[in-house]
């Protein structure tokens, strides 16, 4: 479902910088390719479109896989990369004038005393913003950069088909966490140095709760979503950047789809091969020695995924009770591993002296603060509206209801359920 949501969402990142080349060359066909694809229909049809070519890409089996995630990953980083560094030495507070350049001088000025100023924003209907410490607004944040760190869990899901395990997972750990903090940090430092802090605020703040009022201080202009390509391409609005650089934050999203749809493929795998769930989605293609059905099965939960955000889009309440749900069932995963790290050590003794760090202190510390974020952020996420409890309490039913059908169904057919896992699925 999420691999639905993020392609649905995620070709809005290419719109911010399309208007801002517009307005900045004159060329009305920018502006208009750039509404089209904020439309909720063109972006259902894209992400349908992308549901097949990711399909495709798993199909096809691990070499393809690998290299995608490589090209995936590389493009939008140098560009990335790239377009930081451009902006950082564009001098600090330079976002203003570039942003004044395209929409009028003063207006950025406008935006900021519109919900910042009390005077200002009282006269404009407007409730004040008031600013919050760097503390608390980090606190807030926390919760949605955990779809950030997902890779570190998804990756687990290949252990088998990767040729040299303890090594490659060690070094792709080691890289991978510090180039996401790394990025984080650039980006969390850059754009606000060189936009004015209050001046980001102030406009995100307007563009979601007084967007009508942010359209009358940009005199009619269009005003895309805020996001870092739409500030970053107000510095070098050309053309040819606009469209790299929104198709390099456009492919963040892709490279993020492309590693949860392998966990949900060999997730399905591994339960059909415990019977857990019907043994045809344990099927391998002989050709390409990757699973089919569960393949197949995990596009057809992507459509749904993608068509569910078309609904919520257009404001359909039960459907946003179902993408909200993907929170909630994405950090279902992080106490499970906090309760296994306590219990490993006199579980598994054998498996737990092959840890990298087989100390039982060290786990079963480690293992309780795992335990105890993850429902932490469980609890936050618990929405209180009725439909989003009733949404996780139906899913966990059937989930429930499955595995007992798959219990009794096994038990008929003489297969003992304590000894299917006590094996690992095979590659």
């Amino acid at each position: 479902m999420a691999s639905g949501y993020l392609l649905f969402i995620g070709i809005k990142a290419m719109s911010g910088p399309l208007v801002v080349s517009g307005l900045a060359s004159g060329n009305q066909l920018l502006i208009n390719i750039a509404n089209s694809l904020t439309d909720p229909t063109h972006q259902l049809l894209i992400a349908l479109i992308l549901v097949l070519v990711i399909w495709m890409i798993n199909y096809t089996g691990m070499k393809v896989i690998k290299w995608s995630v490589r090209l995936l990953t590389i493009i939008p980083l140098v560009i990335t990369l790239v377009a930081l560094a451009v902006t950082a030495l564009s001098g600090r507070n330079a976002g203003i004038s570039r942003f004044d350049a395209i929409y009028g001088n003063g207006t950025a000025e406008a935006i900021m005393n519109a919900a910042l100023n009390q005077t200002v924003a009282t006269s404009l209907g407007i409730t004040p913003l008031t600013p919050n410490s760097m503390l608390t607004g980090t606190y807030n944040m926390l919760l949605w950069t955990i779809w950030a760190w997902t890779g570190m869990e998804v990756v687990t899901f290949v252990g088998s088909e990767v040729k040299n395990p303890s090594r490659s997972y060690m070094k792709g750990y080691l890289i991978g966490f510090l180039g996401v903090m790394i990025l984080y940090l650039l980006n969390a430092f850059i754009i606000p140095s060189t936009f004015n802090y209050d001046f980001l605020a102030s406009y995100s703040y307007l563009k979601s709760q007084y967007g009508d009022v942010l359209t009358n201080i940009m005199h009619g202009l269009p005003a895309p979503d805020p996001s870092v390509p739409f500030f970053v391409s107000l510095i070098y609005p050309a053309p040819i950047v606009a469209i790299l650089l929104g198709f390099a934050y456009f492919l963040w999203y892709v490279n993020t789809v492309l590693p949860i749809w392998i966990a949900a493929v060999r997730g399905f795998f591994s339960l059909s091969f415990d019977r857990a769930l019907p043994e045809k989605l344990s099927e391998i293609s002989p050709r390409f020695s990757s699973p089919t059905w569960a393949n197949h099965v995990t596009a057809i939960i992507a459509v749904l995924g993608a068509f569910l955000t078309l609904l919520e889009t257009i404001g359909f309440n039960l459907a946003a009770s179902a993408i909200s749900f993907m929170d909630f069932s994405t950090l279902l995963f992080i106490w499970p591993v906090g309760l296994t790290l306590m219990i490993l050590p006199w579980w598994k003794a054998d498996m737990f002296g092959k840890m990298t760090f087989p100390s039982k202190t060290f786990t079963s510390i480690i293992g309780a603060l795992v335990f105890a974020i993850g429902w932490y952020f469980m609890i936050v996420t618990s929405y209180t509206d009725p439909s989003i409890v009733l949404i996780n309490i139906l899913v966990g039913l059937i989930g429930l209801a499955l595995f007992t059908v798959m219990i009794a169904r096994n038990k008929a057919r003489g297969i003992d359920p304590s000894k299917i896992y006590a094996n690992i699925p095979p590659a």
